[in-house]
Parts: structure tokens; C-alpha cells; sequence
């Protein structure tokens, strides 16, 4: 049994891990199609906004952990630490994700003409095409929390690989028509609505929203949701500020370089994202905690040096494969950017290795370290790409080591103590 056990991991290791490297690949194709058909402003204004949506998608993310531990019936600590298991209907988990998405779409409508002012933006409409692509989008991580709770990891991993497939698509049409950094908002949108019916196609079970079980399902989901939104936002946010912040900072052709170096640290924060999904019911379990932790804090490390590595070898040559010749500047900097993508893959680990056990210190430190990002980049007199980049390391070190002595801490405590931790 154990043996099996190991084999289905390590299959589902696979299959994960292929996916995720097909969707960050599917990242640097958008980049490609962008730096070659938008120019150096227009392609800093791009890269803000997507990282816009990615800080929008929090709830989204949220969503995916909740639904997926309900799904699997994994225990779910209530704030008096007593384990509630709940099973959620599919329609519920749907109707949830509606409603999250609809209220993001009013929260950026609102917020639409102040973000044309921070991002320097034509008009409030490409910040518009974000909110409407934030509804499909939570939708689409509403379905993988059911197909993961369910592991289900072939479909999962489908569904991935789809829904980045959505953005580079967009990029291409946007090449096509030249119709600019609006409409590749529009076009990135629709990709995801398309995306979004097709995931709900593979969950393979009628949707009834409506229905009595439905709504009274979506009650249970809405205040677990809140939690995992406070915890998993700091992090996830922390992870894209540094783009936004380069964006008012710094000169529209340096937002555009920042924005090309930026994509090398989504690549080395995502390639490892699987390990997080693999072993996240794993650190809910006193018994096998400290190993999935610390071992997916070695496999990130692990990624996050290799990819300093490269790009201290072949940063210019990387550049140039990547953005074009016009970019290769940016090439001694681009370790920045991998140290800075690696880190924030530990960090995950540690803030996923607390969400199991209901603690909340490490999302909350995030904001502390976000902060202390905003008052850094925008206080300082003369911003450079480099600059940017360096003080997001920076933060992102600080929250690493947060982490890592809450952990440790939790692991001198003992396994049920440090199992038995909630939020309060």
C-alpha cells in the first residue's frame, strides 16, 4: 500500500510538475508576442495591469485551498481549534465563485480612475477588462479546488495549462491587430471565460447553483474563505507590488525593462508551485508535517539557487532569447529577479505549512513586509531597475526568516501542539 501510495505521488509529481512548466512556458510566449508588438511604456503599462489581476485573483487562490480541503474532507480548524468536515456540493463551490468574482469586478470599477492615475494609463478601461477578467478567472480556480480536492491531477493539470494558455492567445491576437494594451485586457479576458466553461466541463457533475444544498453550502465556504483570503493576500500581493511600484517609479521605457525582468521571477517562484499543491494535505497531519515542510522548503531553495545561478551565467543571452536584443541590458541585474522568484517559492511553503494548522502569522507578516517594500521604492531619490528589484528581495528575505522561526518554533513545540494552532 505504502509503495502504491509513493508511485500515485510521484505520478502526480509528474503530471503537476509538467503542467506547471507548460504554463510558465506559456508566460514567456505572452512576454515574447508583447516586447515585440508594444513598446517600452506600453509594455510596462502591461505588465502592471496583469500583475494587477494576479493581486485580484487573491480570493481566487483562497478559494481553490478551501474548496479543495472540503472536497477531500481534509479537517478544517475552526477559531475554537475544534476540526469541522463539511462536503461541498460542486454547485456551491460555482455559486461562491461567482459572487467573489462579481464583487471584484465592482471593487476595480470603483477603483478603475485611481488606478489610471498611479499606473499612467490612457483611460480606465484597461483596468475595467481586469475586473471582468477577474470573474471567469475565480471560476476557473473554483474548479480546480474541486478537481484537486478530488485529486484528480490530470484534469487539474488540463485546466492549468489552459487557463495560461488564455493570456498568450490574447498576446497573439493583440500582435495580430496591433490594438494595444486595452484591448489585450479584453482579449485576455474572453480567453478566460473560454477557459472557465471548460474547467467546469471537466469537473463532470451537474452545476445546480441554485438549488437548496447549493446556497446552503456556499454559507459554509464564505467565512473559511475570508480566512485563507486575509492569509494567502499578503504573500500573493507581495509577490506583484514590486511591478506596480516599478510602474509609477520609474520612467515608462525602465517600468517596461522591470516588467521583462519581473517575468524571470514568476518563473522561478511558479516552477516549483507543485510541491506546495502535492504536500499541502500532507502539513494538516501531525504525523508527516515536519517532513513535506521542510522538504518543500528544500526543493525551493533548491530551484531558487539554480536559477541564480543561470542568470548570473547567461543573464544578457537569457535576455536576449526572451525579450529581444533591445533588452539585454537588464542582463547583470536578472539575478535580482531569480533570488527574488526563488525566495518567494519558500515563502509559500512556510505561509501554506501555517494555513494547514489555521495560523495566520505569516500572511499577516507579508502586509508588515509589503509595507516596509512601498515605503522603500517610494522614498528613494533616484529608483533604478536594479534598485526596485533589490528592496523586493529584501522584504521577501525578511518574511522567509519570519517564517522560517515561526516554524521552527511550531516544530519544538511538538506535532499536535503545533497541528493544534489556529487563528484565533
Amino acid at each position: 500500500m505504502t509503495s502504491h501510495r509513493a508511485a500515485s505521488l510521484t505520478r502526480s509529481a509528474v503530471v503537476l510538475a509538467a503542467a506547471t512548466t507548460v504554463a510558465n512556458l506559456l508566460g514567456y510566449v505572452l512576454v515574447l508576442l508583447l516586447t515585440r508588438s508594444l513598446s517600452a511604456q506600453d509594455l510596462g503599462a502591461a505588465g502592471a495591469l496583469l500583475n494587477l489581476a494576479v493581486i485580484g485573483m487573491v480570493p481566487a487562490v483562497a478559494l481553490q485551498l478551501v474548496v479543495a480541503r472540503a472536497v477531500a474532507g481534509a479537517p478544517a480548524p475552526t477559531p475554537d481549534g475544534v476540526p469541522q468536515v463539511e462536503a461541498v456540493p460542486p454547485g456551491a463551490a460555482v455559486r461562491v465563485a461567482v459572487e467573489t468574482g462579481l464583487l471584484l469586478c465592482v471593487l476595480v470599477a470603483v477603483a478603475a480612475p485611481a488606478l489610471e492615475r498611479f499606473l499612467r494609463l490612457d483611460g480606465p478601461w484597461a483596468a475595467l477588462l481586469v475586473g471582468a477578467w477577474l470573474l471567469p478567472a475565480t471560476v476557473v480556480f473554483a474548479a480546480q479546488g474541486l478537481l484537486q480536492g478530488r485529486e484528480r491531477f490530470l484534469a487539474l493539470s488540463a485546466v492549468l495549462v489552459l487557463a495560461a494558455a488564455a493570456r498568450p492567445l490574447g498576446g497573439a491576437v493583440e500582435a495580430v491587430t496591433g490594438a494595444g494594451v486595452t484591448a489585450l485586457m479584453g482579449f485576455v479576458a474572453a480567453g478566460t471565460a473560454v477557459a472557465a466553461l471548460v474547467a467546469l466541463r471537466l469537473v463532470g457533475e451537474p452545476l445546480h447553483v441554485l438549488a437548496p444544498a447549493a446556497r446552503a453550502a456556499a454559507g459554509r465556504l464564505r467565512g473559511p474563505l475570508a480566512g485563507a483570503a486575509v492569509t494567502t493576500a499578503g504573500l500573493l500581493t507581495l509577490a506583484n507590488v514590486d511591478l506596480l511600484l516599478a510602474r509609477h517609479v520609474l520612467d515608462p521605457a525602465a517600468s517596461g525593462s522591470y516588467a521583462v525582468g519581473a517575468l524571470f521571477a514568476k518563473g522561478a517562484f511558479w516552477a516549483p508551485q507543485f510541491v506546495s499543491t502535492l504536500l499541502y494535505p500532507r502539513m494538516a497531519q501531525p504525523g508527516r508535517r515536519s517532513r513535506a515542510v521542510v522538504g518543500a522548503v528544500g526543493i525551493c531553495t533548491a530551484v531558487g539557487v539554480g536559477a541564480v545561478l543561470v542568470t548570473l551565467a547567461l543573464g544578457g543571452p537569457l535576455v536576449t532569447v526572451v525579450a529581444g536584443s533591445a533588452y539585454r541590458p537588464l542582463g547583470p541585474s536578472l539575478w535580482l529577479f531569480a533570488a527574488l522568484g526563488g525566495a518567494l517559492a519558500v515563502a509559500q511553503v512556510l505561509l501554506y505549512a501555517r494555513l494547514a494548522v489555521g495560523d495566520r502569522t505569516i500572511g499577516a507578516a507579508a502586509w508588515l513586509c509589503i509595507a516596509g517594500l512601498a515605503v522603500a521604492v517610494l522614498l528613494d531619490p533616484a529608483p533604478t531597475v536594479a534598485g526596485v528589484a533589490a528592496r523586493a528581495l529584501a522584504a521577501t528575505l525578511v518574511l522567509v526568516g519570519i517564517g522560517l522561526v515561526v516554524e521552527r518554533a511550531a516544530f519544538r513545540r511538538g506535532p499536535d501542539r503545533a497541528s493544534a494552532v489556529t487563528a484565533g
